[in-house]
């Protein structure tokens, strides 16, 4: 715990030429000290901020550009929702025979027998 003296506390709170010390000036800056740390601080100019900026635009797309990229992902969107899953397609595919079912109908639509060709009766 802290202890109060009066003593001392009037000590320190002294009055001085109508100026009254309200604190310990070790724990304060004086004008002079202020104006030699801002004095010592550098900064960048306009044309540096004016730099920085052209430099971290320099690669901006423009807006030309970025409405011709919207019109190609709006297309590839539209062509991409236009086309058929393989599930569709297999499901159209599953009307028409395949290679296999082909050569068989092929090979049993005729037939030589002796000097006779024979056709068959499966409509193709």
């Amino acid at each position: 715990m802290g202890c109060i003296n009066p003593d001392c506390d009037m000590k320190r709170w002294e009055y001085c030429d109508n100026t009254v010390v309200l604190a310990n000036a070790e724990y304060y800056y004086t004008k002079k000290q202020v104006e030699d740390l801002i004095d010592d601080v550098s900064g960048v100019t306009p044309a540096e901020v004016q730099e920085q900026i052209d430099n971290s635009i320099r690669t901006k797309a423009d807006k030309s550009e970025v409405d011709e990229l919207a019109a190609q992902v709006r297309q590839n969107s539209e062509d991409i929702l236009n086309r058929y899953t393989k599930a569709e397609t297999n499901s159209l595919l599953q009307s028409y025979y395949n290679k296999i079912e082909t050569t068989a109908l092929f090979q049993n639509y005729s037939k030589v027998e002796g000097d006779v060709l024979v056709l068959n009766s499966e409509n193709l």
